[in-house]
């Protein structure tokens, strides 16, 4: 449909140049002005609907592909797993979601304004040459310095464009960590440390904006002095063409008109701006959707047996920021068995219960459930195989109702009072201020007020010391 309105915008542009060129000589001769000024009031009334059609409809397209660009990068970024978090971090990944994705949901119509435009200025050539022959040589003469200077600008705002998307996103990622961890800066009175590190992309940003804005407005400036220039040669020579007697005065003014409509051709260097925002964004977003997930389902699928929970680890290795977290691992957890890993931070303690449910794949070795190699379990049935218990798990659902049936969004009311008994947690969910209604996001109340969530007070580790009393995520094998 786009297409279509764009051709008849096009077709009605470049034909009102010859209606008002008949127009004109027909009242001048006083012979059929009437139905000469019909033709023309229908083909501007056509361009008018066009064009007003082509905008609606331009519009509800770069929403859907923006849409459908968002909810590709984000089901792409859930699929690459806590990996892909460490390579994307959160900031990075809400710019490519927010700023690089509406840039390429616009290209179906900036490419066919481009091709528009560029009929639009075939056409007038075109039409000129039918008129006269010098008017359409007058015109092509300042086509070569516009195609350079197009070039000129996409081959040095590339880079420029590139690198000021990556200073948003660095400044946003920064901002996104500060945000989390609010209430450590706030303790530690490190508040304007934090803003100058926040800040600290800010001059890259600046000079990558003002690098684009110095190329933009070079060139910008060329084309401002290069379309009227052109113009103005292509009246000229209409006009000595005219005194010569060799066109008409309809033609003069039909020649104008076409050289007012080649002149704007100029305009195109604003759609190839949004084009080169378009290869940016498109260049950020690939960069998404082309990782390769850490975790991938199994080629050859194996169910599991109906086992007791038997785990065992052989030769696990696991490398991040090239060093081996975990070293050549061996380790066997009987059926039934209660086993707590302790350690320092950065031991590996969340790298080891990650392999156990292909949170993470381990570089080598193999990680086996009642026997089975985890990897060839599918990845639903492991995930119903294996629980896993954060220590700061992230309430997903607006009421504590919705965070409990998350994974079953069809639980009826009964199963979900079921579940939330046999995790031994009904009691202090009644005690809230609304039960089970209770915003999962709200505030937690004071022991004075609710004491169902009356947390016991720990002393802060003093300054310069560290703690390794936060126990690692626990994993469980979820077997008979």
């Amino acid at each position: 449909m786009l297409v279509l309105l764009t051709a008849v915008r096009v077709a009605a542009t470049l034909a009102t140049p010859v209606m008002l060129a008949r127009a004109v000589d027909a009242a001048r001769a006083q012979h059929d002005a009437g139905a000469s000024a019909a033709w023309l009031a229908l083909v501007l009334a056509a361009a008018a609907v066009a064009t007003t059609a082509e905008d609606v409809l331009g519009s509800y397209c770069g929403s859907d592909i923006t849409a459908w660009l968002r909810h590709r990068l984000l089901g792409h970024v859930l699929a690459l797993g806590p990996a892909g978090r460490r390579r994307f971090p959160a900031g990075d990944v809400l710019s490519r979601l927010t700023e690089s994705a509406s840039g390429p949901a616009a290209f179906p119509v900036l490419l066919l304004s481009a091709a528009a435009t560029l009929a639009t200025t075939v056409g007038a050539l075109i039409g000129l040459a039918l008129i006269d022959w010098w008017l359409a040589a007058a015109f092509a003469a300042g086509v070569p310095p516009l195609l350079v200077a197009l070039r000129v600008f996409v081959v040095r705002a590339t880079e420029p464009f590139a690198r000021y998307q990556a200073c948003q996103a660095a400044i946003a990622t920064r901002l996104l960590d500060a945000r989390q961890g609010i209430r450590t800066i706030r303790a530690s009175g490190t508040a304007a440390a934090e803003v100058r590190r926040i800040l600290a992309p800010l001059p890259g940003l600046g000079r990558a904006g003002r690098e684009t804005w110095a190329v933009q407005g070079r060139v910008s400036r060329r084309l401002a002095l290069l379309a009227p220039l052109t113009q103005v040669l292509v009246v000229g020579v209409a006009g000595v063409r005219l005194g010569a007697g060799e066109i008409t005065t309809g033609q003069l003014v039909g020649a104008l008109s076409y050289a007012a409509m080649a002149a704007a051709s100029a305009s195109v260097f604003d759609t190839v701006v949004a084009l080169l925002n378009c290869q940016v964004g498109a260049g950020r977003i690939s960069e998404i959707l082309t990782a390769v997930p850490a975790v991938r389902p199994p080629a050859r699928p194996v169910r599991l047996p109906d086992g007791p929970g038997e785990l065992r680890l052989r030769g696990v290795t696991v490398r991040l920021g090239g060093r081996a977290v975990l070293d050549r691992l061996d380790l066997d957890v009987p059926p039934g068995a209660t086993v707590a890993v302790v350690g320092t931070s950065g031991t590996g303690k969340s790298v080891l219960m990650s392999t156990i449910g292909r949170l993470l794949d381990p570089d080598e070795g193999v990680v086996e459930l009642d026997g089975v190699p985890v990897t060839a379990v599918p990845l639903a049935e492991l995930r119903r195989a294996v629980a896993y218990a954060f220590e700061r798990p992230a309430l997903l659902g607006a009421t504590v109702r919705e965070t409990i049936a998350y994974a079953r969004p069809g639980a009826t009311r009964a199963e979900v009072h079921r579940a939330a008994r046999d995790a031994v947690a009904d009691a202090f969910i009644r005690a809230l201020p609304n039960g089970y209604d209770t915003p999962s996001t709200a505030p937690r109340c004071r022991a004075a007020s609710c004491s169902g969530w009356a947390w016991p007070a720990r002393r802060s580790p003093t300054p310069g010391s560290s703690s390794s009393t936060t126990p690692p995520a626990a994993s469980t094998p979820r077997r008979r």
